[in-house]
């Protein structure tokens, strides 16, 4: 859906508002997926390797490994800057921003084990981030 108009569907508008509002006021981009009604997910985070930018590319591989997941997939980067990206975490690439995407889960419904899992990659990843914000949820403030 990414990045849409702002006059279009909900989900659209949705697509829309984040493309303009969230992803450039992002320093790190996740995307999380829990498994659509067709799909019994082996868990596993992702990114792109975009080579014009190896500094996001290089960041997005330390967040994955530091993760916990133990499968990390890094897809060859090919749009355009006028190709439409389609994906949220492609759409934030193709921005410039470090964008990951954790996807873990199976036919629409919640599995404990998987929201644990999906949790504690985050956590990881916020401990690694470097971001203001990590330190201050440490510090419980």
């Amino acid at each position: 859906m990414f990045p849409r108009l702002e006059n279009g569907s909900p989900t659209e508008q949705i697509a829309h508002l984040i493309t303009k509002e969230i992803i450039p006021n992002s320093t790190i981009f996740l995307d999380i997926h829990g498994g659509d009604a067709n799909e019994d997910l082996l868990p596993f985070v992702c990114y792109y390797n975009r080579k014009d930018t190896p500094e996001n590319t290089n960041k997005a591989y330390e967040l994955s490994s530091r993760s916990g997941i133990e499968y990390v997939v890094s897809y060859p980067y090919t749009l355009k800057s006028t190709d439409q990206s389609k994906y949220a975490f492609k759409e934030a690439t193709q921005q410039g921003i470090t964008a990951l995407s954790i996807e873990a889960g199976k036919l629409g419904t919640v599995q404990k084990d998987n929201v644990d899992l999906i949790k504690t990659a985050v956590y990881n990843m916020l401990e690694n981030s470097g971001n203001y914000v990590t330190r201050k949820i440490k510090n419980g403030e």
